[in-house]
């Protein structure tokens, strides 16, 4: 137990002029809680007010999103796929402006809003092909692209494959290297989730 206590470091350091200014406020408040209601109010009103400037740091887009944020933000893409997603409603689930989530959210990802709803869509849509006999026009609307030829040109741009050739191949066994990412348990999305 004392090789632990030696190691424990405050979480927050006040200043001391902060200390002062608020046990004076915390006196004031104790005094004026019996007899004067406002003016107790106001004291409690000020005491926030210290602690608020003192602790409350503007977020910064440098930071990322919060992980509340990723997480209801990603889960909604998750659960939402096959439907038109705009950033300014991803924004909004996250209580961020739009140009502050963008940036929060590059930075959380590794990639825009928009290239991750993207690349969401096609490991859904890879997913899919493994588990399921729908056609390519399906799946395509399934997962949130307009049509097949959508699905067809963003499919070849990240695996470098059409969706019809990577089907084939992967119905002969494992897929060769250039179809590589092969999907994972941990990057793709189960179908039955969707």
């Amino acid at each position: 137990m004392s090789n632990m206590s030696a190691d424990v470091r405050p979480l927050v350091a006040f200043e001391p002029a902060r200390v002062v200014e608020a046990q004076r406020l915390i006196e004031r408040v104790k005094r004026c809680l019996s007899t004067d209601r406002k003016s107790a109010e106001a004291g409690l009103s000020q005491l926030t007010d210290l602690f608020r400037s003192e602790y409350c740091v503007a977020p910064s887009a440098e930071r990322g999103l919060s992980h509340w944020q990723r997480r209801r933000v990603d889960q909604y893409i998750e659960d939402n796929l096959e439907r038109s997603i705009e950033c300014r409603f991803l924004a909004d689930l996250a209580g961020l402006s739009h140009s502050y989530f963008a940036a929060a959210f590059r930075i959380s990802f590794g990639e825009s809003p928009r290239a991750h709803l993207i690349r969401r869509r096609l490991l859904r849509a890879r997913a899919m092909m493994l588990e399921t006999r729908q056609s390519l026009a399906e799946i395509a609307i399934g997962v949130g692209f307009a049509d097949q030829a959508h699905l067809t040109r963003h499919f070849r741009r990240l695996f470098g494959d059409t969706p019809a050739a990577w089907r084939r191949a992967s119905e002969l066994g494992r897929p060769p290297e250039r179809y590589a990412p092969w999907p994972t348990t941990s990057d793709v999305p189960s179908v039955s989730a969707a």
